[in-house]
């Protein structure tokens, strides 16, 4: 066992749940077995969300285990950005783990900015340690036959210094599929295929987080020279220029990130497609 937070002075944390679905297949119930329809799942679906029933399921007053859980999916980022914020402790403040509906990618860019609370050194080790992650993942054999299906990143870091670690945690529903299945977590998920969609999470975190290189400086830039927020770069005068080339200096260590042949998501040009959708939230 390891303290992850053992090297860290007042860190903040966050838990980012990965991949398109958090239940296994077993959960589901068995192949060919008559589906339960539970009212306790339909009260708690239409306690989130009065509209999520079809005209079918009001008229029973109950569904169907699988049918909570991808409707549970369906109200976070999880089935469709590949992965969701379970929960974020910054510096002061109690935990916050309320992120049920967070699903729009705007919304996930502006939890990740409140997580990295203006800090251009901790978004920066952050990504080298994502970028890093990911080339481990495409290189493994373990992820070729098992799924990884509830696991998170959990994200320690240190505003201040820029100090910051990220590692892959919860493993309780990681299990080995069987030898005639090969898996790449890129796929969608289809009753039988295993897929777990646990790398094209980890592409569109990425590709997140990269887009929010502009905002986290702009962010940094007015803290350091003590301006309102709302005031614009053409309203601070030349006087900063010198200090703004410094912290935009210091962020120009990112290297290439590399793209994943074969069909799959890419992280190719993904700069520019984040600065576009950066731009439209």
């Amino acid at each position: 066992m390891q303290d992850l937070l053992a090297d860290h002075q007042a860190p903040i944390v966050m838990d980012v749940k990965m991949g398109i679905r958090t239940y296994l297949e077993d959960e589901l119930g068995k192949p060919g077995a008559v589906p339960a329809y539970r009212a306790d799942l339909y009260k708690k679906m239409v306690a989130v969300d009065p509209s999520a029933a079809s005209e079918d399921e009001r008229a029973r007053r109950a569904i169907t285990k699988a049918r909570y859980m991808q409707f549970r999916e369906h109200m976070s980022s999880s089935a469709t950005l590949g992965f969701r914020i379970d929960g974020i402790k910054l510096q002061t403040g109690l935990p916050m783990r309320d992120f049920k509906h967070v699903r729009e990618e705007c919304d996930v860019e502006n939890r990740f900015l409140q997580y990295l609370s203006g800090s251009v050194p901790l978004w920066s080790n952050c990504l080298d340690k994502l970028v890093a992650f990911r080339e481990a993942c495409m290189h493994s054999d373990f992820l070729t036959d098992h799924e990884v299906v509830g696991s998170s990143l959990l994200f320690v870091g240190e505003p201040d210094t820029g100090n910051a670690g990220v590692w892959m945690i919860d493993f309780g529903k990681t299990m080995k599929v069987s030898s005639d299945i090969k898996l790449n977590h890129f796929d969608d998920w289809e009753l039988g295929n295993h897929e777990d969609g646990y790398l094209r999470g980890l592409d569109n975190l990425i590709r997140i987080w990269i887009g929010l290189h502009d905002r986290v400086v702009s962010a940094a830039l007015q803290d350091a020279i003590g301006i309102s927020p709302a005031l614009s770069e053409e309203d601070v005068g030349p006087g900063t220029a010198d200090g703004m080339r410094s912290i935009e200096e210091e962020t120009q260590t990112l290297n290439g990130v590399g793209s994943q042949q074969g069909g799959h998501a890419t992280l190719a040009d993904s700069t520019s497609t984040t600065t576009r959708t950066s731009a439209a939230c």
